[in-house]
């Protein structure tokens, strides 16, 4: 399924959200959807394989089951606790803007949202990763 800025909600994303905790699909589509129709989800949950390839590239410092992209709710269901987003040009490919990325966690922060925002992390600097904070 091909992420698309023509149909409203774009179903990829909505298919990802399936497997995203309920307040972390919320802000996604109220919050950033909403104000940018152009963001669109690379991961919600990531399984064992994809946890533990994305910690071999480098592009994660946590192994599975440790990320809070591999969170399960109680019935042992997907419910990941963050989502890397990326925004889809016009010309139908992704890019990953650090600018784009930090506007949206500077609203987020502002609306006092219980998140973290990835590029703030000091080992990674992971600008597309949003992370819902649970008490």
């Amino acid at each position: 399924m091909k992420h698309t800025n023509d149909v409203k909600p774009c179903p990829s994303c909505e298919d990802k959200l399936k497997q995203a905790h309920p307040q972390l699909a919320n802000w996604f589509r109220e919050d950033v959807k909403s104000k940018y129709p152009d963001a669109h989800i690379s991961w919600s949950y990531r399984d064992r394989m994809n946890q533990n390839q994305a910690f071999a590239e480098g592009k994660s410092k946590l192994v599975f089951p440790l990320s809070a992209h591999n969170k399960s709710d109680d019935q042992g269901n997907p419910c990941a606790l963050a989502l890397d987003l990326f925004q889809l040009a016009s010309n139908g490919m992704g890019c990953w803007p650090w600018a784009y990325f930090k506007q949206i966690a500077e609203e987020m922060k502002a609306s006092r949202q219980d998140m973290k925002w990835g590029g703030d992390f000091k080992s990674l600097g992971d600008a597309d990763h949003f992370e819902l904070q649970m008490s």
